[in-house]
């Protein structure tokens, strides 16, 4: 009867990725069904009359459309298979670092209701940015201006906890690295598709130049700063580091040769390339404050230009790597420079190719499956976050799946810490969990056994489940290891809780009977190389087996509480 064996935390691991999927299209499924409704009803109010609907000026169509589209694209992005685990661990936490105290707590307290709850805060994520593009790509009027008013209020979200205020804190941080943060200039466009018209036709071209202004002002400060790691020579260069990381990312390789071969330019020459970056910051400073809002065009074609160069050349287009969320944060600035450009406020109305009533058919369907998407994931993710019981998706991903078995429990008698002895098997009436522990291991041993207290606790007083924690350790089998072990679970050794040892010879059977070989080198880390838990009925037969390789935080215990106490209901216990 060998333990389950747990794989190892994968970010990409197939069942969890499987459970994804399985997660997003029941979202889907509830999405199109209001979504119906509300075509429904959209036909209702329609029949009752005109509706009549605000004009927005060309410009105004040509910032909706387009950041609707990279909203949609964002969206898209959070369907990729590592997002629910990965997410978390490598895009947020890594992003948190440098931040303040106030802010890196922050940011934790959403990492644990993520990684308590991934599949639906993954799935509702994705659905959100879903909808978000639709309502801005295809809606118009008030419910265009609802879908800005959302991607104001969600990005607000993502700029401070997930980019952790964009990065600003970042020792390394560079405009082309990322500075302020793509999902900044989401929301400059989206506070701009709230304004009334008259307002945005008055104003836009000029604020936005001049806010442009002032981050390449500000970006160009940052890029002179010698702690940033521009100046510095060879593989210590920011940007070279940043080529290098983003080159081996799963991509076409003539592209990732490419960014290789430039990210080596800046290691070789780091005052030329860091002077020549910084002008163009200045240049582009300089002149957007001077014209902006004027007829000058080079300003705006010198920014655009280096953006987009930047964009493909440093920032590797966004979009590989498995974990990318968003096309990274020079394109958007190109496209609100394009947009606040002289000539755009002028342009001519838009002409659509298709006839009124067929947009007006294609506007209310995906207007609907927009809204639909952005209630249907909020009301997701607020129930995950409300939610007592976390998923089990941390757990399995460490351990693997539980194991069902039909097989006899082997027998055994062993001494507890206070000189009673117990028998395995002598309890009918009870389930058992049974695991093997090494009172020395003072990470993994001790974290399983506070898991199953808090298992054992749960159940309350009328619990009909024992805990046995067999001393797998053939060197601390004497009683004082034992109550150091308990000491440091903050558990006691009474009722159902028993933490038994016993002789060498007896651990030398009581082992290998269930699966383990016992360790007699003294030198050895722990005495076992993973734990399980053997879940056993009252007619002394194995039900369940899982692995237990525990993970630290509150999260994975959370996580584990869900999946023991569904292996105890597998093994039959009401």
């Amino acid at each position: 009867m060998m333990p389950g064996m747990g794989g190892g935390l994968s970010i990409t691991d197939p069942f969890i990725y499987s459970l994804f999927r399985h997660s997003l299209f029941g979202q889907f499924l509830w999405i199109l069904g209001l979504s119906a409704a509300l075509v429904m009803l959209a036909g209702v109010v329609r029949g009752r009359g005109n509706m009549v609907t605000e004009v927005d000026p060309p410009v105004r169509s040509y910032v909706a459309w387009i950041f609707g589209g990279l909203w949609l694209v964002d969206g898209i992005l959070q369907f990729q298979r590592s997002m629910p685990l990965g997410l978390s661990s490598e895009v947020v936490t890594p992003a948190n670092e440098g931040s303040p105290s106030w802010l890196h707590s922050l940011v934790g307290v959403f990492v644990d209701m993520w990684n308590r709850h991934p599949l639906d805060m993954a799935s509702a994520t994705a659905w959100i940015q879903v909808g978000i593009g639709l309502l801005l790509l295809v809606a118009r009027g008030r419910v265009r201006r609802f879908g800005a008013l959302v991607s104001v209020a969600w990005g607000l979200v993502i700029w401070s906890i997930g980019n952790s205020c964009g990065g600003i804190f970042s020792p390394t941080a560079s405009i082309l690295l990322g500075w302020p943060g793509a999902i900044f200039f989401y929301l400059l466009a989206g506070l701009w598709l709230l304004v009334p018209g008259a307002t945005f036709r008055k104003h836009f071209s000029r604020v936005t130049s001049r806010v442009l202004a002032a981050l390449c002002l500000g970006g160009a400060i940052i890029q002179c700063m010698p702690s940033h790691g521009f100046w510095r020579p060879g593989v210590s260069n920011s940007l070279t580091q940043m080529g290098v990381g983003m080159a081996h990312s799963a991509q076409p390789s003539w592209l990732a040769a490419l960014i290789i071969h430039v990210s080596n330019w800046f290691g070789e020459q780091p005052a030329l390339w860091n002077v020549v970056i910084v002008e163009w910051l200045l240049l582009c400073a300089l002149g957007l404050w001077r014209h902006g809002g004027g007829n000058k065009v080079w300003p705006y074609r010198l920014l655009i230009g280096g953006a987009v160069a930047g964009w493909v050349l440093v920032q590797d287009l966004g979009i590989f790597g498995g974990l990318s969320t968003d096309m990274n944060s020079l394109l958007p600035l190109a496209v609100l420079a394009w947009c606040a450009a002289p000539g755009r406020q002028r342009s001519a109305a838009i002409q659509l190719p298709l006839a009124s009533n067929i947009r007006r058919v294609v506007g209310t369907l995906l207007g609907a499956v927009g809204l639909s998407a952005v209630a249907v994931a909020s009301c997701c993710m607020g129930l995950a976050l409300f939610s007592t019981a976390a998923e089990p998706v941390l757990f399995l991903a460490q351990n693997g799946e539980m194991t069902v078995t039909n097989n006899l429990a082997p027998p055994f008698q062993l001494t507890d810490v206070n000189g009673s002895s117990y028998t395995m098997g002598s309890h009918r009436d009870r389930w058992t969990v049974v695991t093997f522990l090494d009172p020395q291991c003072c990470v993994a041993s001790e974290r399983v056994f506070s898991e199953l207290a808090t298992l054992e606790k749960s159940l309350g007083a009328h619990s009909r489940l024992d805990v046995v924690a067999v001393d797998a350790n053939p060197f601390a089998q004497e009683s004082r290891s034992v109550r150091n072990f308990l000491q440091r679970t903050h558990t006691t050794q009474v009722g159902r809780m028993h933490v038994v040892t016993g002789s060498v010879s007896n651990l030398s059977y009581i082992l290998p009977s269930y699966g383990y070989l016992i360790n007699t080198n003294p030198h050895a880390r722990t005495s076992i190389a993973e734990i399980s838990l053997f879940f056993v009925d009252p007619t002394g037969v194995v039900r369940v087996i899982i692995s237990d390789n525990p993970l630290g935080g509150p999260a994975y215990a959370a996580s584990a509480q869900t999946v023991l106490v569904h292996a105890l209901e597998v093994a039959g216990y009401r």
